[in-house]
């Protein structure tokens, strides 16, 4: 007699909670290919294009970036993040602060001084 297992889902998702190590596994693994394909990206296409007159200040980037996506996946894991990460994001004081500062980094690398 063949026996018939029945998913259980958190809400919309379709994954149960067995699959949080995984899903934090590869989390971080795509948050550590985003990191380094920025990081390839100043070193091999906008610092050496000349497209930023103070390229130097994207270096800040990366490591704010770094902040934002590691501060999702320890909420998360923490079991604080109970809404999309996006949505999240959008009304967390920190993540706006560092949606704001990344912004402001961005428009320094743009403006040329002196």
């Amino acid at each position: 007699m063949l026996k018939c297992c029945v998913l259980q889902t958190t809400g919309w998702r379709a994954h149960t909670a067995d699959d949080a190590p995984l899903t934090l596994g590869i989390g971080l693994a795509s948050m550590f290919c985003a990191l380094l394909i920025m990081i390839l990206y100043l070193i091999e296409d906008a610092i050496p294009r000349g497209v930023y007159a103070n390229p130097t200040y994207l270096w800040a980037i990366p490591f704010i970036l770094f902040l934002f996506i590691g501060r999702i996946w320890l909420l998360s894991q923490r079991g604080q993040l109970r809404d999309d990460p996006v949505a999240f994001a959008l009304k967390d004081r920190v993540s706006l602060l560092l949606g704001l500062l990344m912004g402001i980094v961005f428009a320094a690398a743009l403006i040329k001084v002196g």
